[in-house]
C-alpha cells in the first residue's frame, strides 16, 4: 500500500507489480514457516516421537504444493494455450 502511494503518478506500474509479486511471495513463504514451525512446537509437546516432525513436514508440504506448485501448473497450462491460440 506504502509503494504505491509513495509511486503514484510516477508511471512505474511494471516495477511496482514486479514488487509487489516479490513481497508477497516472501510474505507468504514466511507464513507458511511460521505456520508449520509453531505447529512443529505444538505436536512435539502433545505428540512425542517422530510423528510430530512427520505431521508437520506433511503441512509444509501441502502449503508448496498448493501455494506454489499449482499456481505454476496453471501458469504453464494457460501459457501454452495462449501460444496454441495466437499460432
Amino acid at each position: 500500500m506504502s509503494l504505491h502511494r509513495f509511486l503514484s503518478g510516477q508511471r512505474m506500474k511494471d516495477e511496482l507489480v514486479e514488487t509487489a509479486e516479490r513481497l508477497m511471495t516472501c510474505g507468504m513463504v514466511l507464513l507458511a514457516l511460521t505456520i508449520g514451525c509453531t505447529l512443529l512446537l505444538i505436536l512435539r509437546i502433545v505428540i512425542p516421537g517422530p510423528l510430530a516432525e512427520t505431521l508437520a513436514t506433511g503441512v509444509m508440504l501441502w502449503f508448496g504444493i498448493r501455494w506454489y506448485a499449482l499456481p505454476l501448473r496453471l501458469r504453464r497450462r494457460v501459457g501454452r494455450r495462449s501460444r496454441i491460440d495466437s499460432a
